[in-house]
């Protein structure tokens, strides 16, 4: 039997421009765009040079958060199907 995970924290990297606007910063590769965040500070760390070149490069100041209370919004067993899309996309 797999050991079983349970998230109960996350961190991010944040920018935030001039104007006080935050977002989560984010980065490419090759295939998809992820973003800075992790489950633990080991994680989040490995990102901490792409978050200053990101800075950087966009201008803004940044800011690393921990979220640490957790709400289920939603909670389904394992789908059978996928669900309709929106608009028909």
């Amino acid at each position: 039997m797999s050991k079983q995970i349970k998230v109960t924290q996350l961190y991010a990297w944040v920018g935030i421009d001039k104007d006080g606007n935050t977002g989560i910063l984010t980065y490419w590769t090759k295939d998809k765009i992820a973003p800075m965040m992790g489950e633990n500070r080991e994680t989040i760390e490995s990102f901490r040079n792409l978050a200053f070149r990101a800075a950087k490069r966009l201008g803004s100041s940044i800011k690393l958060i921990k979220f640490s209370k957790v709400e289920t919004i939603e909670n389904h067993p394992v789908p059978t199907s996928t669900p309709p899309t929106l608009h028909g996309i």
